[in-house]
């Protein structure tokens, strides 16, 4: 299972996510990544606002020729990209990405777009980028962002709650035009995976959903995340998941979950198509 998994690494060098975390430091760092690269992890995720991310990413790979595959994220006009790019390639200690993605694909719907399209491929044919792409949040972003480029890779939320790119048929089409699609928000930042108590304690109303996971789990026999996971990874339009943890333990407990091989009906009913639950930019923090 490991080589469908990137290593997302918001919690590398910033407090990120519902559950909050530890304070970054490189110690700390280090010892996921190396964790990470022994247990066959090839691909970070990483991006210039994610506080020292790069900065421990660069100094990690550099410390023990560990060089994982990197994908990082800019925002901006073309002015600010060429700057954002450089510098995350200088903290990165590389002379190329795996992946260069815009850190929001509505930039495409803005003033900027041509030439925002025009730097990408400009990275692409330079060698610096051997994919680019871009992030978004919703449907309506990926189909307006698909009409002024044709992306190598994209990210895009997904778990069993949050199912509006199926629904709406753009998970398909992005596959159809060749993307690369990575999905991120498998355990929607962890709330799947709490208490159904404890999770409406962080995200108003989504303890019932919640509780269904876990019911649904427990009548498989299988645990919250293995079937938050197996979902994920029974899409055939997906090619990656992107995942985050806080230490090399939760890693691990991921690599080791059971992939359930079965249909989709024992995903049905566990749909939510509230955005204040499943759209973590609409939780209060």
């Amino acid at each position: 299972m490991q080589d469908r998994l990137v290593l997302g690494t918001a919690q590398l060098g910033m407090v990120y996510g519902v559950a909050g975390g530890e304070v970054p430091s490189y110690e700390r760092a280090s010892c996921l990544l190396k964790s990470a690269w022994e247990a066959g992890v090839r691909i970070l995720d990483t991006a210039r606002l994610y506080g020292e991310s790069e900065d421990f990413i660069g100094r990690f790979m550099s410390d023990t020729s560990f060089f994982f595959n990197v994908i990082t994220k800019i925002s901006g006009s073309r002015d600010d990209m060429q700057k954002q790019f450089q510098v995350s390639l200088s903290r990165l200690n590389l002379d190329s990405v795996y992946g260069l993605m815009l850190h929001h694909g509505k930039l495409l719907s803005g003033p900027h777009a041509r030439s925002i399209v025009s730097f990408m491929l400009d990275q692409r044919d330079s060698g610096r980028a051997r994919k680019v792409g871009f992030s978004c949040y919703d449907p309506d972003e990926a189909l307006a962002a698909i009409d002024e480029f044709k992306p190598d890779v994209v990210q895009i939320p997904l778990n069993l709650m949050d199912r509006r790119f199926i629904a709406s048929g753009v998970l398909q089409r992005l596959k159809d035009m060749g993307a690369e699609v990575h999905v991120r928000s498998c355990f929607l930042q962890g709330l799947m995976l709490m208490e159904p108590q404890l999770s409406s304690e962080k995200v108003k109303g989504v303890a019932p959903y919640v509780e269904s996971v876990w019911r649904r789990a427990k009548d498989l026999g299988v645990s919250p995340m293995s079937l938050a996971l197996s979902f994920c990874l029974s899409q055939p339009q997906v090619d990656l998941v992107v995942v985050g943890v806080d230490s090399p333990s939760q890693l691990m407990e991921i690599l080791r979950t059971p992939i359930i091989s079965a249909g989709q009906e024992i995903y049905r009913g566990l749909e939510c198509d509230d955005l204040s639950i499943i759209d973590p930019r609409s939780w209060s923090r």
